[in-house]
């Protein structure tokens, strides 16, 4: 199923916001369990190693998704350059009706 640029940089978005406060309460429970540790000592090891191992693989998928929106934006600049360039050459599009557009063409219009 293919989706929308908006769709997936919506959804990116979205993922983005929950998996950072997701983080933001393991941070807190880390910090807790650090508490408990140097209360109670070692007990508290084997949920120490989950807990930053959560931590880990969260801050990771931050870090692609960042990533992903960071060349999102790359080539979105890229693109809007060239078609600033292509319309400065020759101006092709005209925008009808928001979301489509016609191809003004005097080579085209003429073929036979």
């Amino acid at each position: 199923m293919k989706q929308s640029i908006l769709t997936v940089l919506a959804k990116l978005d979205t993922y983005w916001t929950v998996i950072e406060a997701e983080l933001s309460y393991v941070l807190a429970d880390i910090d807790h369990v650090n508490a408990f540790q140097q209360r109670y000592g070692l007990y508290w090891e084997d949920c120490l190693t989950k807990l930053n191992k959560i931590k880990r693989e969260k801050e990771a998928l931050l870090r692609d998704i960042r990533l992903q929106m960071e060349l999102f934006h790359l080539h979105v600049e890229s693109g809007r350059v060239l078609v600033s360039k292509l319309e400065t050459l020759q101006p092709l599009v005209q925008q009808q009706d928001g979301d489509t557009y016609a191809v003004v063409s005097k080579i085209l219009a003429h073929a036979v």
